[in-house]
């Protein structure tokens, strides 16, 4: 099967072509973040990035307007969302579709891509390919996108309220009916915190309580049943969390950093060892202690205090960083000696994503869409940093199997020297990256 290898140079040296390659990739990177992110979402197939300055910049598939850059076209290189908009807050489900995103200056909710099942929230049903506002001049602090659906608190007293799709009682209004503007989940409950995942929700009262409703048919609701439920009921076991995720498989990570789990144990998402559902919440194997926490559609991912990485559950597109292909039913570390600060909410089956404290993006898994941003479209099966930050630094060149170039290290850039005599110059570069497949 086929993966990204790579070498790198910051000096001169030689370099010779792998057996059976006749092409590669040369990125030459300057000692700059062009893209320096405070906040980066995922999905299935698109990625966005908030920055200091409000602004929001997305890749990948754009088939529904989903990039909002006002065209429909796939990106594999960041893009601005139009609209000038100063946002403090992005979210994105797993189906991929549309964005949801925060302005604290007033509380407002502005949302693009798909409007199936009034899921943008402006009382209409019909896609958008940049921001519009969502009805009812709500003010709101906080946001969460599920597969179809997304929740809001309001800010003036803590209730949540709900739009989209209604799938298993997603919205929490006792209904099963879409609704394409905001409407109140019932039982005048307050809360602090709210996670929206595959038409199940999760979220934490004042004290750390969690409740839960909507698609519960695999355990996800945590109150030891498999049945839907369309209002907020209580999790079991009387836990006190922090920080909540809800999907196929719920996380919760208490306020020591231990991490407990429920809901679907398909591929080892638990990481305890088994691949049995469970509908109360139960620890991650060996209580692992996690300072941050998210969960694809079938993988996990825990960044610990040292930076390091950690990652279980399906790995059939690299989406573990290990290097392999190979699904893990226990936390594994992530390839490479890094230092993270924050995990991408990469609420999709396919890929992982994480920031580093100098707001550079690191990425890896499945890449056929440009989700990965380094324009290339390939699977990567460990953490790379964003080509994207890297703007007209890529060259392809052909080359013959077992042959060697020489590499000359200039003040400004890199000439490679081919067997034939040719020089190839990059524009730009501290550092060379030669990359290949294999």
């Amino acid at each position: 099967m086929a993966k990204l290898a790579s070498k790198t140079f910051t000096a001169s040296g030689s370099f010779t072509v792998p057996a059976g390659v006749n092409q590669l990739f040369l990125l030459s990177e300057q000692q700059e973040n062009t893209h320096s992110f405070i906040d980066i979402v995922a999905n299935n197939f698109s990625a966005y990035g908030l920055k200091a300055d409000g602004s929001v910049w997305a890749w990948g598939l754009n088939t529904t307007g989903q990039l909002g850059d006002n065209t429909t076209t796939n990106r594999s290189t960041p893009v601005s969302v139009v609209g000038g908009h100063s946002f403090t807050k992005i979210s994105t489900g797993n189906g991929g579709d549309f964005v949801v995103a925060l302005k604290s200056s007033d509380g407002s909710v502005w949302s693009w891509g798909t409007g199936g099942n009034g899921v943008l929230g402006d009382n209409t049903i019909t896609s958008k390919s940049s921001p519009v506002s969502v009805t009812g001049a709500h003010s709101f602090t906080d946001i969460s996108a599920g597969d179809n659906h997304t929740i809001a608190i309001r800010g003036s007293d803590g209730t949540c309220w709900a739009w989209g799709g209604a799938s298993n009682g997603a919205l929490g209004d006792n209904t099963a009916v879409n609704k394409s503007n905001p409407v109140s989940v019932v039982g005048g409950h307050l809360f602090t915190s709210i996670s929206a995942g595959n038409s199940n929700n999760l979220a934490l009262k004042v004290g750390g309580d969690c409740w839960a409703w909507g698609f519960g048919t695999l355990g996800q609701l945590g109150n030891n049943t498999i049945v839907n439920k369309t209002s907020p009921i209580s999790v079991l076991g009387g836990h006190i969390f922090t920080s909540i995720v809800a999907e196929q498989h719920c996380l919760a990570r208490k306020s020591d950093n231990s991490v407990f789990v429920w809901g679907s144990n398909s591929n080892g998402a638990f990481g305890n060892n088994t691949l049995t559902n469970a509908s109360t919440p139960i620890s991650v194997v060996g209580g692992t202690s996690f300072g941050d926490i998210f969960g694809g559609s079938l993988h996990s991912v825990g960044l610990k205090s040292d930076g390091t990485l950690w990652s279980w559950g399906l790995n059939d597109e690299g989406q573990l960083g290990n290097n392999t292909l190979v699904t893990e039913s226990t936390p594994i570390s992530v390839f490479g000696a890094h230092s993270f600060t924050k995990i991408a909410k990469t609420q999709g089956r396919y890929t992982s994503m994480a920031l580093k404290a100098d707001g550079s993006v690191w990425m890896w898994g499945r890449g056929d869409f440009g989700q990965l941003g380094d324009e290339t479209n390939l699977r990567i099966l460990y953490p790379v940093t964003e080509f994207l930050n890297i703007r007209n630094g890529l060259t392809k060149i052909n080359v013959t199997p077992n042959s060697t170039l020489t590499i000359t290290k200039s003040t400004a850039n890199f000439v490679l020297t081919m067997p034939s005599g040719l020089d190839i110059r990059t524009n730009i570069g501290t550092k060379l990256n030669i990359m290949w497949v294999e």
